[in-house]
């Protein structure tokens, strides 16, 4: 069910219906003497193979009907009437029809299903050669990131940001960030976001996910905001405080947390961990935060070295450190593990000697840059940043020093 231009409509196997234009509940023809504008419309797709419509999405001017094999658009000249509705086929890309595609700007995401894993693709038209559309695989360099099928997509053209519910993962919502600089794409990243309980629905709502979960003690409305935070009201500075579950205890208004979970943790008006029983006298002198740590991990790709933007394979590439530029941050820590090794810890604690933001007894955050020595073959290490603090850890860039040994040469 869905509404196209003044018009109810319905897909009903290989039909569209509309209603009459502005009355929304009549279905029959008003009059049979003389056909009429805004009569009712029933017309029905024209393909070689059976084509059981299962989503109706409006985009660029037009309706997009998707099957399992086939996407349709259905267009009018000027107005939509019986006498000039037309449906045509644009493109045959195979579709999972258990989630609704959505649109987002001037694109359309839909999901696909590749056995046991699931794909999305991002549905286009091309200006630049006369309007033909086009379907590109947003999953092309993570084919098995997203386990089972989809049941769920929202989209946010503020954000830039697509996020989708899985079946076999039913805890974690899939979350592809992407950015383009006029006809050019310069982020494609997906990532996962773990919950301890199950994701029953999301939506965005302007800069925020809503997001509804299914806990052991009940079912929880939640929201994630994804813009400026508004938690920085503290005696060392502005900063945000990354907590699950973040709720704000005021001695003016709400003095306890809504929901019982053993892992919480209190947040002072200085920004460092207090106990429960310490609550009661800091709120006199601000707000404390309460909430759930959770784990921030980020995996770096293989470095290589590159000639003309295609990998050099037939060399040797010895790492010796890794330079991390970070800014505005008060904990995170890498871990390196070369393989058949034991790894090895290197952790920031915000606080560099002589640096003006260290002072005793506040918490500390700074920039700069963070060296690690990596000393393994590029191939052959895995090397991460993670964090569970409270403490934000934001990353502008990540250099590497090296070893490369040719062993041959081209000719």
């Amino acid at each position: 069910m869905f509404f196209h231009r003044n018009r109810l409509g319905f897909l009903a196997d290989e039909n569209i219906i509309f209603s009459e234009a502005s009355n929304y509940f009549n279905y029959f023809l008003p009059t049979i003497i003389t056909s009429l504008e805004s009569s009712p419309i029933d017309v029905a797709v024209s393909n070689n193979q059976v084509s059981i419509l299962k989503h109706a999405i409006p985009f660029n001017e037009s309706l997009l009907l998707f099957s399992n094999l086939t996407q349709f658009t259905l267009k009018a000249d000027g107005l939509l009437t019986p006498d000039t509705v037309s449906i045509d086929v644009t493109s045959n890309f195979e579709t999972s029809s258990r989630a609704k595609p959505v649109p987002a700007g001037k694109f359309v995401f839909f999901s696909t299903k590749r056995g046991k894993w699931a794909g999305i693709r991002e549905y286009f038209v091309e200006t630049s050669t006369d309007n033909t559309t086009n379907a590109v695989e947003v999953t092309a360099h993570v084919p098995q990131y997203i386990a089972g099928e989809i049941k769920k997509m929202t989209a946010s053209s503020n954000e830039d940001m697509l996020a989708c519910i899985a079946t076999s993962v039913p805890n974690s919502l899939f979350v592809y960030k992407y950015f383009w600089n006029n006809n050019e794409k310069l982020q494609s990243s997906w990532s996962r976001w773990d919950f301890d309980g199950a994701v029953l629905n999301a939506e965005f709502n302007n800069s925020e996910i809503v997001v509804l979960i299914k806990r052991s003690d009940g079912v929880c409305l939640e929201r994630i905001n994804l813009s400026t935070d508004t938690a920085r009201e503290f005696t060392t500075g502005s900063f945000p405080i990354n907590l699950d579950r973040r709720v704000k205890l005021t001695s003016g208004g709400l003095t306890a947390i809504p929901y019982v979970d053993s892992n919480v943790i209190y947040v002072a008006s200085n920004g460092k961990v207090i106990t429960q029983s310490q609550v009661a006298s800091w709120l006199a002198s601000g707000p404390v935060y309460a909430g759930v740590r959770y784990n921030f991990k980020y995996k770096f790709s293989e470095q290589v070295i590159t000639q003309d933007k295609a990998p050099v394979t037939i060399g040797r590439l010895q790492l010796r450190n890794m330079n991390i530029v970070f800014n505005d941050s008060g904990y995170f820590k890498v871990v390196v593990t070369p393989l058949q090794r034991t790894p090895s810890e290197y952790v920031f604690t915000g606080r560099f000697l002589g640096s003006s933001s260290n002072l005793v007894g506040q918490v500390s955050i700074d920039s700069g840059t963070f060296k690690v020595p990596v000393l393994a073959k590029n191939t052959e290490v895995d090397i991460t940043i993670e964090s569970d603090s409270h403490l934000p850890c934001i990353f502008q860039s990540a250099e590497w020093e090296g070893m490369y040994v040719l062993r041959s040469q081209r000719i």
